[in-house]
């Protein structure tokens, strides 16, 4: 398989809080709360940039706050990431993340399977007090409250009923977990849970926010609410600040190759597929080159890769930007998933030819051969190979189509003045006076950068995926030789990244706490908390974030993203070795130890015992 070093990312990190000192971030005019299960940060990935852009978009006549939970207390109480919206951000207690694992190991919930925390959220979050409270706290000044995917939903009803209550769904959740389910076994009570929690949010929200006329038809076939309880707002794209480079003026990507083609998509069975297809078509198209980026790449790692390929995996937003701007189409070839594939608008936004199946282009209205090329099973190779031969001027003809299609149908401003004008009718409430009419004033922070901290001695990197194989790129770049990396998947071992040999930590251990530990993994706060139990010293700890931006743990140099606290992380990773070392301990603890482990593992049995109360009521799927 070839791989391509991406470029590291300059645009990112720290918040100016000049930039926010001026008296025009006090949040006064009226409120919406988005109520989200997962981390939002970074905001690189659909979901997450989903909520950011419609949100963004709504702050022109409200205050937003958009709550997510976290595993860990290492975030400001506050994130602000405009004038007008701002992330809080609420730490799970330790019991709940206990729960949380305890349903990864009995639904076989792994990283080679799928890991899964949305059933938890719907299962246990409204029963806990620490929650409910800390969202009824954020949301008191709120007009409209919303579940951000179905899960949330129970939250916001035990924590604010006296609020207007919608759900913004992304998909049919029912639907695409019997997809998604699969990889485990497809459990009937996760399902049955799943139904019952989509029906009853359904049933009780005011209002429900679709991607397409397709999700309310199957909700009224479902649940049996009428289609009139749904406003149809599609998905979007950020137009307010466009970096469109149409086919005639572009460079290329690579000139040993006729075209370049480009295929962003995350890990699903779904992309697999699809980049699978490309693979197909890369054997017979020798002279176009494909990149295949993002997470999607995991599914490839045992597939032999054509020399005409590029799996890149997860990279910066500057080799994605050079991407989108320099290669000759995309391909969305996916025959599988929910909701719209916002990747599409993406595409269009930068100006690139789309070539995608008629499923990778669901709830787009788009005419096959003016915006985009709709190909299909089988055609996959003659609709690439008729694309390739089009002039400049026809592909500017298609992408110009295709960006006028997102700028009048599918900007997230057009899509907030639809919603804003249907609060004023169902509301029967005016907007007009807290409208801004200074888009500047609406605008994103921009974070500065800094330089990442690197290592002033031998180094391990803990970690030998994704994040470890970037941060062994930067090191290299930098004129560092990592030792070993350090990883404990057993199918690693013996493997190497960029000439650095996999090995197992046994391997290491008499010799790991004399050397600087580089951890470049996602789970870093557990990971840094053990090297500590296993005499590795806090200064000679780093964390790599994604892989390329480094923070020394010793003194807090290097890079840090924006959204988080470096010192918190520090107290955060303590804290952690330390309840390790007291759950080694066993009969050990000390009494205030035990009186808190007794404590969490009651409410936890609180929660178990509420919710098997609860299910044993429920009724069964009825399709």
């Amino acid at each position: 398989m070839r791989l391509i070093k991406p470029k590291r990312q300059t645009e990112h990190n720290i918040i100016d809080p000049n930039r926010i000192s001026d008296g025009e971030s006090n949040m006064q005019r009226p409120q919406i709360t988005a109520v989200n299960h997962y981390d939002v940060f970074p905001f690189n990935h659909g979901g997450s940039l989903g909520i950011r852009g419609l949100y963004k978009a709504l702050s022109e006549w409200f205050d937003i706050n958009i709550v997510t939970f976290v595993n860990w207390d290492i975030y400001p109480d506050e994130v602000p990431i405009s004038k007008h919206i701002k992330v809080i951000p609420i730490v799970k207690p330790r019991y709940i993340i206990d729960l949380e694992e305890e349903m990864h190991t009995k639904y076989n919930m792994r990283s080679a399977t799928l890991i899964d925390d949305s059933p938890a959220v719907g299962r246990y979050y409204h029963n806990c007090p620490e929650i409910v409270n800390r969202v009824r706290e954020i949301t008191k000044d709120s007009l409209i409250v919303l579940a951000e995917h179905t899960f949330t939903y129970r939250i916001i009803a035990a924590a604010c009923p006296d609020k207007h209550l919608w759900y913004r769904a992304n998909n049919v959740e029912y639907d695409y977990k019997r997809t998604t389910y699969d990889k485990i076994g497809c459990p009937q009570d996760l399902l049955q849970e799943t139904f019952d929690l989509e029906k009853e949010c359904c049933e009780n929200c005011e209002l429900i926010l679709t991607v397409s006329g397709l999700e309310a038809k199957r909700f009224t076939e479902l649940y049996g609410i009428t289609q009139d309880k749904c406003l149809d707002i599609h998905s979007g794209f950020d137009t307010d600040d466009l970096h469109t480079v149409l086919p005639s003026q572009r460079e290329k990507f690579s000139p040993e190759y006729s075209n370049t083609g480009l295929f962003i998509a995350s890990y699903t069975p779904a992309t697999v597929l699809a980049a699978m297809d490309i693979i197909k078509t890369a054997l017979i198209l020798s002279d176009v080159l494909f990149i295949i980026m993002g997470s999607v790449g995991k599914g490839l790692r045992n597939i032999d890769i054509p020399e005409n390929v590029i799996v890149t995996g997860i990279v910066s937003d500057e080799f994605k930007f050079k991407c989108l701007k320099t290669c000759d189409f995309a391909l969305n070839l996916i025959e599988g998933g929910a909701g719209i594939n916002v990747k599409m608008f993406e595409y269009f936004a930068y100006g690139l030819p789309v070539i995608s199946t008629e499923h990778g282009a669901r709830g787009i209205d788009l005419t096959d051969r003016k915006d985009c090329f709709i190909t299909q099973k089988g055609m996959h190779t003659a609709d690439i190979s008729e694309f390739c031969a089009l002039n400049s001027t026809e592909r500017k003809k298609i992408a110009s189509n295709a960006l006028v299609l997102l700028q009048e149908k599918y900007s997230w401003r057009s899509i907030g003045k639809m919603i804003v004008e249907k609060i004023q009718t169902i509301y029967t409430i005016s907007l007009s006076e807290s409208q801004i009419d200074d888009l500047n004033k609406i605008a994103l922070y921009k974070f500065d950068s800094k330089k990442s901290y690197i290592p002033s001695k031998p180094c391990y990197v803990r970690g030998g995926g994704e994040w470890g194989q970037k941060c062994v790129e930067y090191l290299l770049d930098d004129g560092i030789t990592p030792l070993c990396v350090i990883d404990e998947d057993s199918n690693k071992h013996g493997k190497e990244i960029k000439g650095i040999k996999i090995i197992p930590y046994q391997d290491a251990a008499e010799t790991i706490d004399q050397h600087e530990v580089v951890v470049a993994l996602i789970v870093y706060v557990p990971v840094a908390a053990q090297l500590l139990n296993l005499g590795v010293a806090i200064e000679d700890i780093s964390l790599a974030f994604y892989g390329e931006h480094i923070l020394s743990l010793a003194e807090l140099k290097g890079d840090c993203p924006y959204y988080y606290i470096a010192e918190k992380i520090v107290t955060a990773i303590q804290n952690e070795a330390k309840r390790m070392r007291e759950e080694t301990l066993g009969e050990n603890w000390t009494g205030s130890t035990t009186r808190r482990r007794r404590s969490a593992t009651a409410r936890r049995r609180s929660l178990l015992n509420q919710h098997d109360s609860s299910a044993a009521k429920e009724s069964k799927i009825r399709v």
